[in-house]
């Protein structure tokens, strides 16, 4: 008799921790982005391959891929997944978008080199409805980021939603074909198609030219398809995989030869999400509240608004605590207020 996979404990595991620091560490990238400070030492020690902020990007995808497996196959029932996702996913970013428009991109305004009377509610309400079914069609609500050291949206954090909401699906459709479990190289071969696509995007002298069938043709957000596949993926075999601190430091090491020499493109997507499962059940440790997706969404227009102030002038190592500070306040309001009450409804 096959033996019964080990049931995943929100508690044996470090996830919202490492949540926090990936969150963290897109605010940094970020906050270099919106305060005009350019690429740092670590951009040219790694080759420009990737930023703080876009591997974070990828880890993300990689844990979101193993949890929400692990919420389908807990109650694999389609109306139950999608609710479940809706209300983790969708209250904090609409407060994001209220808070974007009504909140940041008046303040934003009030300090604009565009002039006087740059923001209109009808500006306001019109950027939440093209925003409102997660794909970013209004990057900014008016004119409100002129001036400014990156005016071109008042919160680029948000176009990864809808490719998650993408990975979402993804898994429904695989777990309604019965190939997410107990079929397990179902998901293996989803992980192993889109390793193909990527590494023939990586080498194409043109990535943006579809080199399969257009439905098969996922640039730019090819990587993090890839990254959460091969999260779904370590979830499906994790009774053949022991996840732990030997398997972090492997793979922890090979990131870093990939960073170091080369090949991050390639096989980073693969690597840098294994690693991070790996981390993620070498320690236990569970905070009181889970503010990374709050930070997530709401560092951005926070960030903006601090260069609107001009606190960049005081150097990055006053801008970035700054920026954090802000988005911590601003994403535990969203916890306490909109998020955890959302949760309990699960």
């Amino acid at each position: 008799m096959p033996q019964t996979p080990p049931q995943i404990s929100h508690r044996d595991n470090a996830f919202d921790v490492i949540r926090l620091l990936l969150a963290l560490l897109v605010v940094y990238t970020h906050s270099r982005l919106l305060g005009g400070f350019g690429d740092d030492w670590l951009s040219g020690a790694i080759k420009h391959q990737t930023t703080p902020g876009s591997a974070a990007v990828l880890g993300f995808f990689g844990i979101s891929g193993f949890l929400i497996s692990h919420s389908y196959c807990s109650a694999p029932r389609w109306g139950t997944f999608l609710r479940r996702r809706a209300l983790r996913i969708l209250p904090a970013f609409y407060f994001a978008l209220l808070f974007c428009a009504f909140v940041a991109a008046p303040l934003l305004a009030a300090t604009s080199s565009a002039g006087e009377d740059v923001w209109h509610l009808r500006d306001a309400v019109r950027f939440i409805e093209r925003n409102a079914f997660l794909r970013i069609r209004s990057w900014t609500v008016g004119a409100e980021a002129a001036g400014l050291p990156y005016s071109e949206s008042i919160n680029g954090a948000l176009w990864s939603l809808f490719p998650e909401a993408c990975c979402y699906l993804l898994v429904l459709g695989v777990g309604l074909a019965g190939i997410l479990a107990p079929r397990r190289l179902g998901m293996l071969g989803v992980a192993a198609l889109l390793f193909a696509v990527n590494f023939g995007i990586c080498l194409s002298p043109n990535p943006l030219v579809p080199l399969l069938p257009s439905f098969l043709a996922l640039s730019p957000n090819t990587p993090f398809f890839l990254a959460f596949a091969v999260g779904a993926a370590t979830y499906t075999f994790r009774d053949s995989i022991n996840l732990g601190p030997r398997g972090a430091a492997v793979t922890g090491l090979v990131c870093a030869v990939l960073l170091k020499f080369g090949g991050w493109t390639i096989f980073g997507p693969v690597v840098l999400p294994l690693c991070i499962l790996h981390l993620a059940h070498s320690f236990r440790l569970r905070l009181a509240a889970d503010l990374s997706y709050g930070i997530y969404v709401l560092h951005f227009p926070c960030a903006q608004i601090l260069a609107a102030w001009s606190f960049q002038r005081h150097g990055f190592a006053v801008f970035f605590p700054c920026c954090v500070l802000a988005s911590v306040a601003c994403a535990t309001l969203s916890w306490y207020s909109v998020e955890r009450p959302a949760l309990r409804r699960k």
